[in-house]
């Protein structure tokens, strides 16, 4: 566990709210990053330092941030040496009727 911040309550459409996100960053055993944004307020369930399990909680979605309302942004990312900014990683998600493919960037995937 790289970052864990959950104190803001505070969001909205506008970037002045690009800093008041709150979010878990986590490195992988394969040194690629995994990102939750917009958590909301004390919704998070790890501690940095902290080892996490598949299956095992992280947090709650919320409106935190510049968000225009309660959603969960998830990427997976990993940098290069040649890299400004990191590239993101296509995900799959084990779900109860199978293996799901994120689809491009942009798309929006809602939980049943």
């Amino acid at each position: 566990m790289i970052e864990v911040r959950e104190d803001s309550d505070k969001g909205g459409p506008g970037k002045s709210f690009n800093e008041e996100g709150n979010n878990v960053i986590m490195q992988h055993d394969d040194r690629t990053l995994g990102m939750y944004f917009h958590l909301k307020k004390n919704g998070a369930f790890v501690e940095p330092g902290a080892n996490v399990e598949a299956g095992d909680l992280i947090g709650y979605s919320g409106n935190t941030g510049f968000s225009s309302g309660s959603h969960l942004h998830f990427e997976v990312t990993y940098t290069n040496r040649n890299a400004t900014e990191g590239i993101c990683v296509p995900v799959s998600f084990q779900t109860a009727n199978g293996l799901v493919k994120c689809p491009e960037k942009g798309s929006i995937l809602t939980a049943q």
